[in-house]
């Protein structure tokens, strides 16, 4: 007892001064909360707990912040194939309900779902249905006879729009020439296009439709050459600025779909309400060879703050010799030219050939505030068989100069389970609030569910 109680004050001074010299996170005081808060994992998918989901998007009504629609592709006991669901909250994510099933084509499969909102609050949902062969053709001959990407006897989309945010629906509208992975974005500028719906995708060349009725009719597909023996292997997902003018992005490679082929990273401009198409500008390398689909790009503009308005963003995951990797470009100019791509999955640069941790499939949103959000994949600190994941977020107060440390936003790691089960996207908004709202795939319950959480950024601090 004499010798406890003087030790224990040593031991207690020295934890101190320690303390006192630790490293904080930035922009984060004594006292202080975090600069990031993640609340709460919400199961979304809660009223089919029992089926697989997988490709997430999300979307936020810009006339109420408690307001979401969420969408997924997802696999009912006794459907060939994939179908197409949504959900909807009215609460901030707290709660979902069952929004809508795509079950009604039972000999097609339903793919790539999109959602947006209007300015006024409407809700849009876009998919693909698509009806592959029953078998691969065995001879030349029925090779040449076969349906060929893009025919309308292969596949087409639907569009859907909600007056009531994703409650009821209006009939469906279907383009009868279908795009891969389609995406949607409205015009809720103060232009002479506003309410303009655009749908981008890609038939090897990117594509575009446009509609001033909600969706009810659609002009005819608009397809603009971008280079000689250009491939397309995807396509971003389009924004507008303040103006109205449409910034599309698109990745691809020049020359064909093969081992020497070169990948890039582009965007281009319309100011025509996407009648026609201004230079390209480059945006990245891309550098991606063998799993395109874990990392295609996603853009998001500012258009809420006075500081960073129309600053755009794009992110992408690339292949390098340690592993995938998350990166990040901005555009201060409206789109004309870019920064150079900043690495946000913080792998370590490790030694030539040194295998580090995956990071893919990210998405990237920006809140009223300014502040800029990605969200992404992550494998770091799980075993080497490349199985499992988490899912991490990412922040940048100040118009994607500095960016704060990522932080974790499940809650419970994904285990024994392949990237590839997850899709080609996520899902990530922020709310009228200026609340981000991840959302994700995780098996935590032995199922390929959606997930989401209300994340905040409580502190806008220069680093």
């Amino acid at each position: 007892m004499l010798y406890r109680y003087p030790f224990s004050l040593g031991v207690l001074a020295l934890l101190t001064s320690l303390i006192a010299i630790l490293p904080r996170s930035p922009g984060q005081r004594n006292g202080e909360a975090p600069p990031i808060t993640v609340g709460p994992n919400v199961q979304v998918s809660a009223v089919r707990a029992r089926i697989n989901h997988a490709e997430v998007t999300l979307a936020a009504d810009p006339t109420n912040p408690k307001r979401m629609l969420a969408s997924a592709m997802y696999y009912p006991e006794g459907v060939a194939g994939s179908k197409v669901v949504g959900y909807m909250s009215g609460d901030g994510g707290k709660t979902w309900e069952l929004s809508f099933e795509r079950l009604e084509e039972a000999k097609r499969m339903g793919l790539d779902p999109a959602v947006a909102y209007g300015p006024d609050g409407t809700a849009y949902c876009m998919d693909l249905s698509v009806q592959f062969p029953e078998k691969e053709p065995a001879t030349p001959e029925e090779e040449a006879k076969a349906p060929k990407f893009g025919d309308p006897d292969v596949g087409y989309l639907h569009l859907a729009h909600s007056r009531d945010g994703g409650k009821t629906w209006a009939p469906i509208s279907k383009l009868n020439r279908w795009i891969d992975r389609p995406w949607l974005t409205v015009d809720r500028s103060t232009g002479k296009y506003r309410g303009r719906l655009y749908c981008v995708g890609s038939i090897g060349q990117p594509l575009l439709y446009t509609s001033d009725d909600k969706g009810q009719t659609f002009s005819s597909p608009h397809l603009w050459s971008v280079k000689p023996g250009y491939w397309s292997f995807g396509i971003g997902n389009p924004v507008t600025l303040s103006d109205g003018t449409l910034i599309a992005l698109y990745d691809g490679y020049i020359g064909s779909y093969a081992k020497d082929r070169t990948p890039y990273l582009a965007v281009r401009r319309s100011t025509d309400g996407g009648v026609s198409f201004g230079d390209e500008a480059l945006v990245g390398n891309w550098n991606v060879q063998n799993n395109p689909q874990l990392c295609l790009p996603a853009m998001a503009v500012d258009s809420g703050s006075t500081k960073y308005r129309d600053r755009l963003y794009v992110v992408w995951a690339e292949e390098r010799e340690s592993g995938l990797q998350v990166r990040c470009s901005y555009s201060k100019d409206r789109g004309a030219s870019w920064s150079k791509p900043v690495l946000l999955s913080e792998q370590p640069e490790g030694k030539a050939g040194e295998k580090t941790y995956n990071a893919c499939i990210p998405s990237v949103a920006v809140n009223k505030a300014g502040a800029v959000a990605v969200l992404w994949y992550d494998q770091r600190g799980l075993p080497s068989d490349g199985k499992g994941w988490n899912v991490r977020l990412r922040v940048s107060p100040d118009g994607g100069e500095t960016w704060l440390p990522s932080v974790q936003v499940n809650k419970v790691t994904s285990e024994k389970a392949s990237l590839a089960l997850l899709g080609h996207t996520s899902g990530l908004a922020a709310d009228a609030e200026g609340v981000f709202h991840p959302l994700w795939i995780d098996n935590r319950t032995g199922v390929l569910q959606v997930w989401t959480a209300a994340v905040t950024v409580t502190a806008l601090v220069s680093i």
